[in-house]
């Protein structure tokens, strides 16, 4: 891709309207200066003085931020929020920081947002991550519910240029009756570009394109892989397979390498950007889908698509210690500056 070419795929997204359904999520990050701590007198254990606190979006959220940092235009949630601190600070991030329209945002009192705290303690000379404290729902959503976020689904659909699906989390709300919706909706709406993301059910997911990494994609087929034996060999027959029983094209990451772009047999690896060390990958799938479904929504040929998503990737993995996202001009200058990692070895290669 030329810069020319990427000036014009970035020229068309402030024009676009993209949904995303699915786990949105909240990363909050305690920091505790040990320093500080002193014994408990009720208690045998020291304190952690929190003095800093901060929030940033997770999953289908940092697929948002990503979106509207890339210059989208019209970026709306779709999914469930609970009635809670986390569910009202979501709401501030995705609204305040990111610009992002709410209106197909449902709130729930018995639902629970999904966070995840991270305390970091800060000693004299170094810090460490402590064990991290989740909050998830115990149980699905209920039929009632499901069928509002539907409803959400069907009134935004028309108006979408793209639709980015997040299946991440335990009891995520892309429930098997959800999941079943949405590809009637996305069937429905074939002008639309609807994009499935899933960490454990990518192979249920039939009339969208799929974008699963080398681990996702093995293990619909072969359960259990062990990632040392996902081999080029797996990797092609998987995203062919994936590729023909989805009946769309499926984009198969696989790290700095790149990725494999399969529509129906044919099977392209796109390289990534060469990108040195350090490097922070969290996040980076993230970033990935969100270009990816923003130059699909304007007309990027699916290799063009897979070259802007790798480029976008290579710009977020810089940014340590936080999920990052990518701006244009962040974009203009990573491909000026960086090489396609043509020459990355394949490690399992048979």
């Amino acid at each position: 891709m030329n810069r020319d070419r990427l000036s014009s795929l970035l020229a068309a997204f402030p024009s676009k309207r993209i949904g995303i359904i699915g786990d949105f999520c909240m990363d909050i990050y305690w920091h505790a200066d040990m320093t500080r701590s002193l014994l408990s007198r009720e208690t045998p254990h020291f304190a952690r003085p929190i003095v800093a606190e901060k929030f940033s979006g997770g999953a289908a959220a940092n697929v948002a931020w990503n979106l509207r940092e890339l210059g989208v235009g019209t970026v709306l949630p779709i999914t469930i929020f609970g009635d809670d601190w986390r569910g009202r600070e979501l709401s501030r991030v995705l609204t305040e920081r990111h610009g992002c329209d709410l209106r197909y945002v449902v709130h729930a009192p018995d639902r629970v947002t999904p966070a995840f705290a991270k305390p970091i303690l800060h000693g004299f000379h170094s810090e460490q991550e402590d064990a991290r404290l989740d909050f998830e729902n115990a149980t699905p959503a209920p039929p009632e519910l499901e069928d509002l976020v539907l409803a959400n689904l069907a009134d935004a659909m028309p108006t979408l240029d793209a639709l980015l699906i997040a299946n991440q989390i335990n009891n995520s709300l892309i429930s098997r009756r959800v999941r079943k919706g949405i590809l009637r909706l996305a069937a429905k709406h074939p002008k639309v570009v609807a994009i499935a993301d899933s960490r454990n059910e990518i192979g249920r997911f039939r009339g969208v394109i799929l974008k699963p990494n080398e681990i996702e994609a093995a293990r619909v087929f072969h359960p259990g892989i062990a990632p040392a034996d996902i081999t080029d060999a797996v990797i092609r027959d998987c995203g062919s397979r994936l590729s023909a029983r989805c009946g769309k094209p499926v984009f198969l990451t696989v790290g700095e390498r790149g990725a494999f772009v399969f529509d129906g047999q044919r099977g392209d690896l796109v390289p990534g950007y060469r990108v040195e060390p350090p490097v922070d990958i969290v996040g980076a799938g993230d970033t990935f889908i969100a270009a990816l479904g923003a130059a699909l929504a304007s007309g990027a040929s699916n290799n063009e698509a897979a070259e802007l998503a790798c480029l976008a990737a290579s710009v977020t993995v810089k940014k340590i210690g936080i999920t990052g996202a990518a701006s244009p001009a962040e974009l203009r200058d990573q491909l000026q500056a960086a090489k396609p990692n043509i020459q990355c070895p394949t490690p399992n290669d048979q």
